[in-house]
């Protein structure tokens, strides 16, 4: 019986809309400073409004977050993106993960992106792999940080079923 071999797989949330991001973000942050000044009180007006600003800027958020399926490379393949990426001498970050944080992401997600939907619909929308590296210049650093590790988690640590 051959081998089927199945590559570790996450579906990420990827906001093409960076400012309804931030207004989430600072809706969020508005709710958790109303929620630890009521203290015992959750029900109050404070938190009540901050509740509603916060569901109301979710919705919103909603409909334009891209579900975005990630998947592990083959280990050559991932061998190959970090040679071709190797860590800048002096640079903390790169010698951490032992590449060029700032350049391997370009190689590597659009091998990587399995399917991209529409959160609010479920449509499938397609983004070519040199709209990938045109979108990385553009993304907020938490963006790509966030896809940056989720790579590197699924290529170094894979998923252990057990």
């Amino acid at each position: 019986m051959p081998l089927n071999i199945k590559r570790a797989r996450r579906t990420i949330p990827f906001y093409p809309d960076s400012a309804v991001a931030a207004e989430i973000e600072a809706a969020s942050d508005v709710l958790v400073a109303a929620k630890k000044s009521a203290g015992d009180r959750l029900a109050s007006k404070a938190v009540r409004e901050a509740q509603t600003a916060f569901d109301e800027a979710t919705e919103r958020g909603t409909s334009s977050v891209l579900d975005v399926e990630l998947e592990a490379l083959s280990r050559k393949r991932f061998a190959e993106v970090v040679a071709n990426h190797p860590p800048r001498e002096g640079d903390k970050t790169d010698e951490h993960y032992s590449l060029n944080w700032d350049a391997f992401l370009s190689e590597a997600l659009p091998e990587s992106v399995k399917s991209v939907k529409e959160r609010a619909t479920g449509a499938v929308v397609e983004v070519s792999a040199a709209e990938w590296v045109e979108a990385l210049d553009e993304i907020s650093d938490g963006q790509y940080t966030t896809l940056a590790l989720t790579i590197l988690d699924l290529n170094r640590n894979g998923s252990r079923p057990f």
